[in-house]
C-alpha cells in the first residue's frame, strides 16, 4: 500500500506506468468498505498494464488537489504518466461566502479538520457534552464561520468560480 492513499487491488506495482486518481469522497469511495470494490481498483483490474493510486480524500476541494499534485503526486516512486481528477462538489460548499479566501482557508479548510474527525470529541451520546469537549479539550484551530448570502442565485462571475478556475489551471500547469 502506498503511504497516504487508499489501497488499490491488485496492489500498486511501481514497475508499471503510474496513473494517479484524485478527488473527494467519490474517488475515495467512502461508502465502499472493501478496497477491491472501489472504482479505482476496478480501473486497475480493467487496465492491467498500468498501476493506479487512489489519492481520494473525503471533502477535498480543488485547493487541496493543488497541494496533492504539487507535493505528493509521485507516491508510487515516480511521477504519474497520467492523472485523473474527479472533482467539483466540495468546491461548491464554499459558494456564497462574503469574503472567500483564495485557498478556502476561512471555511473549507477549517471544516475539514472537523469532517475528518481530527478535532477532539468524546463521542458521547450527549450533544452538549460533545460541544463542550470541542471547546475545552482541544482548540488548536477555530471553528469555521459561515457568513454570506447562501441562497443567492448562481452566477458565472461569482468569486468562487474564479478561485476554482485558478486552482484547475494550477493543476494543469503542475501536471505538464
Amino acid at each position: 500500500t502506498l503511504s497516504g492513499t487508499r489501497s488499490v487491488n491488485p496492489e500498486f506495482d511501481g514497475a508499471k506506468p503510474h496513473i494517479a486518481v484524485f478527488g473527494g469522497s467519490t474517488t475515495y469511495d467512502l461508502g465502499v468498505t472493501n478496497d477491491q470494490n472501489t472504482w479505482v481498483s476496478q480501473l486497475n483490474k480493467l487496465l492491467p498494464s498500468y498501476s493506479f493510486s487512489n489519492n481520494g480524500v473525503p471533502g477535498y476541494s480543488s485547493a487541496e488537489h493543488v497541494v496533492q499534485t504539487a507535493f505528493y503526486a509521485a507516491r508510487g516512486g515516480s511521477l504519474p504518466i497520467c492523472s485523473v481528477y474527479y472533482i467539483g462538489w466540495n468546491d461548491i460548499r464554499s459558494f456564497g461566502f462574503d469574503e472567500l479566501d483564495s485557498g478556502f482557508a476561512n471555511f473549507h479548510l477549517l471544516s475539514q479538520y472537523g469532517s475528518l474527525r481530527i478535532r477532539a470529541d468524546v463521542n458521547s451520546p450527549s450533544p452538549i457534552l460533545n460541544l463542550l469537549a470541542r471547546w475545552i479539550l482541544r482548540q488548536e484551530l477555530p471553528q469555521p464561520i459561515r457568513t454570506g448570502e447562501f441562497s443567492r442565485a448562481v452566477h458565472a462571475d461569482d468569486p468562487l468560480f474564479e478561485i476554482v478556475r485558478n486552482n484547475l489551471e494550477a493543476i494543469v500547469v503542475l501536471n505538464k
